[in-house]
């Protein structure tokens, strides 16, 4: 970089909430983000719930609250690849209609746990490749 290029970086002021949010694209990236995280949080709180409300196990709930935590992590080091390899948009929307069904699915009556546990460890492993995009 050239001396004048240098020092014009070195005098634009840091970024501030206030100008970042002022993006649109960024203030609706960053609200589906937030509402990304709520729901998973409310899904892993609901199935701890219904461990308890069905087994009456505090220790059953306290363990499947603690492992909806290892698909994020699992999904994050092997699906984070499909975020760079597509278009970020695509990814993103893609991720977020196969979220959606899972959590319809998970809303069904009836639905045993065990196959609750899988649509919520597929649904939390798939926030990898959305964090990724």
């Amino acid at each position: 970089m050239t001396e004048s290029a240098l020092k014009a970086v070195a005098s634009e002021k840091p970024a501030t909430f206030r100008v970042v949010l002022a993006a649109t694209e960024f203030r609706a990236l960053w609200s589906a983000e937030l509402f990304s995280q709520l729901g998973d949080q409310f899904a892993r709180v609901a199935i701890a719930v219904l461990v308890f409300q069905r087994t009456s196990s505090a220790a059953l709930t306290g363990l499947t609250y603690a492992l909806t935590y290892l698909p994020s992590m699992v999904g994050g080091l092997t699906l984070s690849w499909i975020g760079d390899r597509y278009p970020r948009r695509d990814v993103i929307f893609a991720v977020d209609l196969l979220r959606a069904a899972l959590v319809a699915l998970m809303a069904l009556p009836g639905m045993p746990l065990p196959v609750l546990g899988v649509l919520l460890a597929v649904m939390t492993a798939l926030s990898g490749p959305f964090k990724a995009a």
